[in-house]
């Protein structure tokens, strides 16, 4: 199981790593799913590098993706809040 501390640190990484893809025009500004990140990169990407526990990972949860999914749901939720919030 997956801590709030840990979803938190993950996708404050991941948020990060977003901004810096919108600021160098990677990423247009307004996106508020991560579904709409695929539409130009590889948002499982992000979840990569951020370290996000996966697969057989002991703390990726007991489906192997309880991690990734807590994580990709707070990103789109913060995503979300943002692009209404514009």
């Amino acid at each position: 199981m997956i801590t709030d501390q840990a979803v938190a640190r993950y996708t404050d990484a991941i948020i990060a790593m977003i901004d810096a893809d919108i600021a160098i025009g990677v990423l247009p500004t307004g996106i508020a799913t991560f579904g709409e990140l695929h539409d130009h990169v590889d948002a499982n990407e992000y979840l990569q590098e951020a370290g996000v526990p996966f697969g057989t990972d002991p703390d990726a949860g007991t489906d192997g993706c309880e991690a990734v999914n807590a994580v990709a749901a707070e990103v789109e939720r913060q995503l979300a809040a943002r692009a209404t919030a514009s």
